[in-house]
C-alpha cells in the first residue's frame, strides 16, 4: 500500500544515496527493496532502492521519514523541503529495465571498463541524465532508459538489463563515394554533391554544436573507375565489373571541428578538381582518360569499408586515450541498392566480425520500396541473390521541408531529363514504344504489373515476358524488373520516419485499385502513412551501425539453416556461419516483408544495441550524433549440435604468481582476464543456447553458475563465464583448487576469407600532389591472432623472457617527447626556502630531474608501502651531455674497467655531520668519494669537477644523520659557504642537479686521499648513469674487439592508483631515456595491458602541468617510425619536399670534407633552424667504423631506417629519407589533444587552436625557395 511521508533533503556529502529513508515508518520495507516516489503535480516517478538513515540524518532529520540528495534530481522531481510524498513498494520484475544508455564524453573508456561499470549497476536503480561516476575520474550520463518500447524517467537495473554505452568524442569517418550520381542535377538544378555541403553537413555539425560533442572526423572521397572495355550497362543483376580502380582523396584528416567552415570550403575545392586531379594521374602513368565514374548500384562499397578498417587493425599501438569507438559514415548518392562480389562480401563480414567497427550509410536518394541496404551477388556457381546485411545501418537524407508541396518523380532516367539541356546526349538515349494489349486498358495493364511484383503467387520471371513480350517480340528482351533503375530519391524529414522495419509503398494514382486491395488485407500487408508513421515514431536508439530493424535471435537463424537438409545439420563451416550472422538472404526484395520476416532478419553481435519495439527514423540522429560501442553481450551462441560437431577444443590453466598473490586474488584474475577479451572484441554470451550447451556438456553440471557480470569483491570460486568472438568461444572457470580453467572453442572448418583488395587502391592524401598506390601491412591484408596463453599468463604475474620481445608489440604503447618551451616568467628553483635564478637551460633540466623524480617516488609497491627509506630517495639520475652522442658514448670508458653496477661509493665508516672539513675533503677525494672527472658542457670542459646530485646521493648513502635530498642540500651549502667546494662558474650555490662543482679546499694532512692519476685517467672516461656491458661475438678468435653495450633507457613499474580509488591494482611500465642532449627530445614511453585508460589520461595531464613550470612541452607522438604510417593507416597526411637546392650536387655547398663527416649536415641544419628538434636517430648512426658499441634501449632494439625530427610545437613531424627528399606528417595525436573544442561559427578559430597547416606551409616555402634555402646553407656551411 502507498504510504504518505515527508522529504526532507541531503547533501552529498552526508551520504551518497539518492534516497534514504527511516525504515520504521515505511511498513513492509527492508534495505534493498526497490520502491517508487511519487511527488504531487509531477509526472516524473522515481525508482529506488531502500536505503536506511544513516547517523547524521537520524540526527538532522527528526521530523522527516525521507530524505533526497540535493541537485538536479531535486528540480526534475519538482520537490521542496517538508513535502508530503507517496512512497510504494514495487516488484522488480514489473519495473526492470530494457536498455540503458550511458553517455561519455573526452575520455577513452575501454568496452572493459564498461563491463565492470555495468557491474556495479546491477541491483541498483538509475534515472534519466543521472550521473555515474566510475573509479572517480570516468563519468557517464544516463541519456536514456526504454522499458516495454518505451522512455521512462527511472527504472531497476537486473541482469536482463542491455547496456549502450554512446560516446560523444568518437573518431569518426566520412566516406564519400563520387560516383556518376554525383556530378547530376536533381529536379530543383542542384548538382547532387551540392546537398552535403548545403545541407548534410551543416545540419550535422549544427547537431554537434548543440550537443557539445567533440568528435575526431577524417572526410575521404572514394570514387571507383571502370576500365573495362565493355559498358557496366551489360552486366547482370549482381555483377560488377572485374577491371577497376580505386581512387582515394583525403580530404580531412583526423580533425576536431573547430573550424568548420574552412573543411567546407575544402570540401567544394576538392570535388571540383577530384575527376581533373585522376584525369591527370592517367595522362602522367600513360593510361586513356576516358574511363569514367561507375553509378552507386555497381561501386565497390565493400573495398572501400575494408580499406578503411586498417585504421584500427592495431588494437595495441597508439591508443587515443580521449576518444572512444570508431564509426564509419558512407555517404551515397544511391537508395542502398549495391551489386557486390561473393568474395568481397565474405571479406568484408570477416573483417567487421573481428572487430568492434560499426558502419552508417546516408543515401541521398529517396527511400526503395523494398527492405534496405540491399545487397545482391552472384554465388560462385553464378545464382544471383539478395541479402540485407546486419552490419550496416541506413538513413535517407532530404532537405525536401522547405519545398513540401512540390512533387517529385520516384523514379527518373537521367538521360531523358537532360534531353533539352545537352544535346550531346540525345543519340544516346532511345526509348522503346510501349505496344497496348487493345482489349485492356493502361490502369489495367500497371495494376497486372503491379500485381505481379508485389505477390508472391507470379513468378517475377513469367511476369516480365508478358510485359514485355509485346514490345519486342523479334527478340528476347534483356530487359528485368530490376531494381536498378526503380531506385527512388529520398524522403522528407519533417514529414516523415521511413523505416525499413515497415517499408513505405507510395503507389502511382493509377495503381489505386491495388491500393485499395492491399488496404483491405491483413496487418503484414498494411502500409504506413508518413504522417502516422512520425507521429508514432519515438527517439532513435540505432546503434552506430546496423541494419534499421528489429533484432533476432541467431539461435532462430541457426535453426532454419538446420532445418533444410542433414548434411547441413552435421556440418557447419565458416561459411553457414558468417551468413547467419552477418546478412539475411531475401528471396523477393520487391515483396514486402512480413512482421514474422522483418523479425527473423540478422543483426549480428549487435543486437544488444537495440531496445524493444521501438521505431526508428529515416535519420539516424543517433547514430551520427553519439555512435555506440559493441555491446558486451550478446544472444548470438550456436546450437547444441553444431556446437557438439563443428568446434574442436583446448584448454589452459592460469594460476597467480607468488608476486601477485600479494595483491591480488583469484577472482581479480579472472576479472582480468575477461577484461582483456572484452577490449579485444569479444562479447560475454547469454540467451538459451548458451544454457543449454552448458548443461549437456560440461561435466560439473548446472547453468545456474554462468556469469554475465561480476561485481568487486564476488566470490567466484565454481562459476564460468562464457565469451566469443568470430568463430572462437573461450569458456573461463574457477575451480575450487585454485586455478582458473580457460576451455577455447573453435570452429572446425575454417576458411581463410581474407582477400588482398588493395592492389588496385590508388591515395591521395592531404597534402600529397600525386596518387599513389597503397602498399599494406601484412597485418592489415589478414589481421593476426592471439596467443592467449601468454596473455593469461603474463596477466597472473608469469613473463618469459625469450617471448618478451614478442609479446612487446601486445601492450597497449603511448610514446611521449618532452619540448623546449617558452618560460613561464616566474620560474625559479628553490632549495630550502631560498630562490636561485637559473638560466632557461638549466631550468629544463632541472624540471627533467623533477620529473624523472616524480616518476620514481611512483614506483608500484606489492606491499602498498608508501614510506620511501633513505637508500630509496637515491634516484637514477639522466646523464646530461652536449654534441655528438657517438662522441659520448665512446669516452664512457673501456669494458675491462667497467662493472656493469658502478663504483661503489660506500664507504666503511660511518659519518657524521661532526666530521672535520680536512677528513671529508680526504674521503671526498679518496677511492670510495665522488667522481672527480673532466666534463664537457658547450664544447668547454671543466676539469676534476662533481655534480651536485651525485655529492647530494653520497651524503646520503654515507652519513648516519642525514635522511632526506633536502637535508643533504642544507648541510651541502654549509660545506660551500665552509670553503671545501664551489662552483665551476661561481654562479649558483649548492643545489641538487645537474650543476657542476670544483673541489677547493687544500687538505693539511698528507696526501693519501689524493686521486690516483691513472685512476683519474680512467674515471674522465666515464660516467656514473651509463654502464657499458662487456659483450663478445665469436670468443675462439681473439681478433675481434669486444662490444660495449649501453642502455639507454630504463624502466619502471609505476603506481597509478596510490589513493586506491579503484577495484585494482593501477599499474603500467615507464620507460624514460637516462642519456639526454638538451637539444634533442626527451622520450617517454608507456606500456601497459588491461589498466583503466582514464587514470593514464590523468596521470599524464599531472606530468603535464608539472613540466610546463619549467619550460617543457609534453607532446603525444606515434610509437612507431613516421614511414610505418602509411602502411597502418592509408589515409594518414604526408607532405613529400625536395628541396630547391640539392647541397650534394651545387658545387657552392658540395664540401668533402663536411659530406664525408656528416652526408646530411644541410638537411639536419634546415630542420633544426626551422624549429626541429631531434626526435629518432637512425639505426645505421649507432654503428662506428670499427663496430664496437652497441646501443639498446630498455623498451627494444632501436630498428629505426630514418632519422625523425619533430616540430617545437609538437604539431608536425619530419623524416629525412636516403636520397635527400624530406617527409613531413601532422603529428595527429597531440593536435586533436590540444585542439579539444566545438563548432565555431567565428571567421577566425580561437586562440587556443594549434594551425599545424600553417607550419607547414611556411617551411614547405621555405624549402621551395632557393633564394631563401642559399641563405640558410650558406650561413650553415659558415657555421661548420
Amino acid at each position: 500500500e502507498p504510504v504518505q511521508l515527508t522529504a526532507s533533503l541531503h547533501d552529498a556529502r552526508v551520504s551518497s544515496e539518492t534516497v534514504c529513508v527511516d525504515i520504521a515508518q515505511f511498513p513492509g520495507a527492508k534495505e534493498g527493496d526497490v520502491a517508487e516516489l511519487e511527488v504531487p503535480n509531477s509526472k516524473k516517478k522515481l525508482l529506488f532502492t531502500v536505503k536506511p538513515f544513516n547517523d547524521e540524518l537520524s540526527r538532522r532529520s527528526k521530523t522527516t521519514q525521507l530524505s533526497l540528495i540535493s541537485g538536479p534530481l531535486q528540480h526534475m522531481l519538482s520537490l521542496s523541503t517538508r513535502q508530503q510524498v507517496t512512497v510504494t513498494l514495487r516488484d522488480t520484475v514489473a519495473v526492470e529495465a530494457d536498455l540503458v544508455e550511458l553517455m561519455i564524453r573526452d575520455v577513452h573508456m575501454s568496452r572493459g571498463d564498461m563491463w565492470v561499470l555495468s557491474s556495479t549497476l546491477v541491483g541498483s536503480c538509475v534515472y534519466a541524465n543521472q550521473k555515474v561516476t566510475f573509479v572517480e575520474s570516468i563519468r557517464a550520463n544516463v541519456s536514456a532508459i526504454y522499458r516495454m518500447g518505451k522512455k521512462v524517467f527511472s527504472a531497476y537495473i537486473s541482469e536482463n538489463t542491455k547496456f549502450v554505452f554512446r560516446s560523444e568524442s568518437a573518431r569518426l569517418v566520412f566516406l564519400i563515394q563520387i560516383t556518376e550520381e554525383m556530378y547530376h542535377f536533381q529536379e530543383d538544378g542542384e548538382i547532387m554533391f551540392h546537398k552535403i555541403v548545403n545541407s548534410l553537413f551543416p545540419t550535422i555539425f549544427k547537431r554537434w554544436r548543440d550537443e557539445g560533442t567533440h568528435h575526431l572526423i577524417t572526410i575521404v572521397f572514394a570514387a571507383n573507375l571502370d576500365y573495362s572495355e565493355n559498358s557496366w550497362t551489360e552486366l547482370k543483376e549482381g555483377q560488377r565489373p572485374t577491371n577497376t580502380r580505386d581512387f582515394y582523396r583525403v580530404v580531412v584528416d583526423q580533425v576536431n571541428i573547430v573550424h568548420w567552415n574552412e573543411i567546407m570550403i575544402s570540401l567544394r575545392y576538392e570535388f571540383v578538381n577530384f575527376r581533373k586531379d585522376i584525369m591527370r594521374h592517367q595522362l602522367k602513368t600513360g593510361e586513356k582518360p576516358s574511363h569514367r565514374f561507375l553509378p552507386t548500384i555497381k561501386s565497390d562499397i565493400l573495398n572501400t569499408i575494408n580499406l578503411s578498417t586498417t585504421l584500427v587493425v592495431d588494437r595495441f599501438s597508439d591508443p587515443d586515450l580521449r576518444h572512444t569507438t570508431t564509426h564509419f559514415i558512407v555517404i551515397s548518392a544511391g537508395n542502398g541498392l549495391f551489386d557486390v562480389q561473393y568474395d568481397d562480401l565474405l571479406d568484408t563480414g570477416k573483417r567487421l566480425l573481428n572487430s568492434e567497427l560499426s558502419v552508417d550509410i546516408i543515401c541521398l536518394a529517396q527511400p526503395p520500396l523494398h527492405v534496405s541496404p540491399l545487397f545482391r551477388y552472384r554465388d560462385r556457381i553464378g545464382a544471383l541473390h539478395h541479402c540485407v546485411p546486419g552490419w550496416i545501418d541506413a538513413s535517407y537524407w532530404s532537405e525536401e521541408h522547405s519545398r513540401q508541396l512540390q512533387w517529385h518523380p520516384r523514379c527518373k532516367i537521367y538521360e531523358l531529363q537532360m534531353m533539352g539541356v545537352m544535346e550531346n546526349e540525345l543519340s544516346a538515349v532511345s526509348v522503346e514504344q510501349l505496344n497496348l494489349d487493345p482489349l485492356s486498358s493502361v490502369s489495367e495493364m500497371m495494376d497486372d504489373y503491379d500485381k505481379g511484383v508485389f505477390s508472391a503467387d507470379v513468378s517475377r520471371e513469367a511476369h516480365k515476358q508478358l510485359l514485355f513480350s509485346a514490345v519486342t517480340p523479334h527478340r528476347p528482351t534483356k530487359k528485368k524488373s530490376s531494381l536498378l533503375w526503380k531506385v527512388s530519391t529520398n524522403s522528407p524529414v519533417a514529414e516523415a520516419d521511413v523505416t525499413t522495419t515497415e517499408p513505405v509503398f507510395t503507389l502511382p494514382e493509377s495503381a489505386i485499385s491495388s491500393l485499395r486491395q492491399l488496404s483491405s488485407t491483413s496487418n503484414d500487408r498494411s502500409f504506413i502513412s508518413r504522417k502516422s508513421s512520425d507521429a508514432q515514431s519515438t527517439t532513435s536508439s540505432t546503434s552506430t551501425g546496423v541494419v534499421s530493424r528489429p533484432t533476432v535471435s541467431r539461435a532462430k537463424t541457426s535453426r532454419l539453416l538446420a532445418s533444410t537438409t542433414p548434411t547441413q545439420r552435421e556440418k557447419i563451416t565458416s561459411v553457414d556461419s558468417l551468413k547467419s550472422v552477418m546478412w539475411t538472404e531475401i528471396d523477393n526484395p520487391s515483396k514486402q516483408l512480413s512482421k514474422d520476416q522483418l523479425k527473423s532478419l540478422s543483426v549480428g553481435k549487435w543486437q544488444d544495441v537495440f531496445p524493444k519495439l521501438v521505431k526508428r527514423r529515416s535519420i539516424k540522429w543517433r547514430s551520427l550524433s553519439s555512435p555506440s560501442e559493441l555491446p558486451i553481450t550478446t544472444p548470438l551462441f550456436p546450437t547444441l549440435d553444431d556446437f557438439e560437431t563443428n568446434f574442436s577444443f583446448q584448454t589452459h590453466n592460469v594460476s597467480l604468481s607468488a608476486e601477485h598473490e600479494r595483491y591480488m586474488t583469484m577472482s581479480d584474475l579472472m576479472r582480468e582476464m575477461i577484461y582483456l577479451r572484452l577490449m579485444l572484441g569479444f562479447q560475454v554470451c547469454y540467451g538459451h543456447n548458451v544454457e543449454k550447451v552448458e548443461s549437456k556438456t560440461q561435466t560439473e553440471g548446472s547453468s545456474s553458475t554462468l556469469l554475465k557480470y561480476i561485481e568487486p569483491g564476488q566470490n567466484i570460486v565454481g562459476s564460468k563465464i562464457v565469451m566469443s568472438m568470430d568463430e572462437e568461444i573461450h569458456r573461463i572457470s574457477c575451480d575450487y583448487d585454485g586455478y582458473i580453467t580457460v576451455q577455447r572453442y573453435t570452429r572446425k572448418h575454417l576458411e581463410d576469407f581474407f582477400i588482398n583488395g588493395f592492389n588496385r587502391v590508388m591515395i591521395k592524401t592531404r597534402y600529397q600532389n600525386n596518387f599513389h598506390p597503397y602498399d599494406p601491412d601484412p597485418m592489415v591484408v589478414k589481421p593476426r591472432t592471439f596467443k592467449w596463453n601468454l596473455f593469461d599468463q603474463r596477466l597472473a604475474g608469469f613473463e618469459e623472457d625469450e617471448e618478451a620481445g614478442r609479446f612487446k608489440k601486445c601492450l597497449n604503447r603511448i610514446k611521449f617527447v618532452l619540448l623546449p618551451a617558452d618560460l613561464p616568467k616566474s620560474t625559479y628553483l628553490t632549495s630550502n626556502d631560498k630562490q636561485d635564478q637559473l638560466t632557461p637551460e638549466e631550468t629544463r633540466v632541472e624540471g627533467l630531474r623533477r620529473l624523472i623524480t616524480a616518476l620514481h617516488r611512483g614506483t608500484f609497491s606489492p606491499d602498498g608501502r608508501s614510506k620511501k627509506s633513505r637508500k630509496e630517495e637515491i634516484f637514477p639520475e639522466i646523464n646530461f651531455y652536449t654534441g655528438d652522442l657517438i662522441t659520448f658514448l665512446s669516452e664512457q670508458g673501456d669494458e675491462e674497467t667497467v662493472k656493469l653496477g658502478g663504483r661503489d661509493t660506500t664507504t666503511n665508516n660511518e659519518i657524521t655531520k661532526n666530521i672535520t672539513l680536512d677528513d671529508l675533503s680526504k674521503i671526498l677525494q679518496g677511492p670510495s668519494g665522488v667522481k672527480l672527472i673532466d666534463r664537457k658542457w658547450h664544447w668547454k670542459v671543466h676539469k676534476k669537477c662533481f655534480r651536485g646530485v651525485e655529492l647530494v646521493n653520497w651524503l646520503l648513502d654515507n652519513f648516519d644523520d642525514i635522511t632526506t635530498r633536502d637535508e643533504a642540500v642544507a648541510y651541502g651549502n654549509e660545506l660551500m659557504q665552509e670553503g671545501l667546494f664551489v662552483h665551476v662558474e661561481n654562479r649558483h650555490k649548492f643545489l641538487d642537479g645537474h650543476y657542476f662543482y670544483r673541489i677547493s679546499y687544500e687538505s693539511k694532512g698528507p696526501d693519501e686521499g689524493e686521486v690516483n692519476p691513472s685512476n683519474s685517467s680512467l674515471d674522465s672516461k666515464r660516467t656514473p648513469t651509463i654502464h657499458p656491458e662487456a659483450t663478445r661475438e665469436g670468443t675462439d678468435s681473439p681478433s675481434k674487439k669486444k662490444k660495449k653495450r649501453f642502455v639507454l633507457s630504463r624502466s619502471l613499474k609505476y603506481d597509478l592508483d596510490p589513493s586506491r580509488i579503484s577495484y585494482r591494482r593501477e599499474v603500467m611500465t615507464v620507460h624514460y631515456d637516462t642519456v639526454h642532449n638538451p637539444n634533442h627530445c626527451f622520450h617517454i614511453r608507456l606500456e601497459w595491458l588491461t589498466t583503466t585508460p582514464k587514470l593514464i589520461e590523468d596521470t599524464v595531464n599531472g606530468w603535464l602541468r608539472m613540466c610546463e613550470r619549467y619550460g617543457l612541452k609534453l607532446v603525444e607522438t606515434p610509437w612507431g617510425e613516421l614511414r610505418e604510417l602509411p602502411h597502418i593507416n592509408p589515409f594518414h597526411s604526408f607532405v613529400e619536399i625536395r628541396l630547391a637546392i640539392n647541397p650534394w650536387e651545387d658545387p657552392e655547398f658540395a664540401d668533402l670534407e663536411i659530406l664525408k663527416k656528416q652526408k646530411f649536415y644541410y638537411h639536419i641544419y634546415l630542420l633544426e633552424h626551422s624549429g626541429f628538434l631531434m626526435d629518432n636517430r637512425a639505426s645505421m648512426f649507432f654503428i662506428n667504423e670499427d663496430d664496437t658499441l652497441e646501443v639498446l634501449y630498455s623498451w627494444g632494439k632501436p630498428v629505426f631506417k630514418y632519422a625523425q625530427y619533430i616540430h617545437k610545437t609538437g604539431a608536425y613531424m619530419a623524416e629525412i629519407r636516403d636520397d635527400g627528399d624530406l617527409v613531413l606528417a601532422p603529428n595527429n595525436t597531440h593536435i586533436a589533444r590540444v585542439n579539444v573544442g566545438n563548432v565555431s561559427s567565428q571567421q577566425q578559430p580561437p586562440n587556443f587552436v594549434l594551425d599545424s597547416q600553417k607550419i607547414m606551409l611556411a617551411f614547405r616555402a621555405t624549402c621551395f625557395d632557393a633564394k631563401q634555402l642559399r641563405k640558410i646553407f650558406l650561413k650553415a656551411k659558415l657555421n661548420w
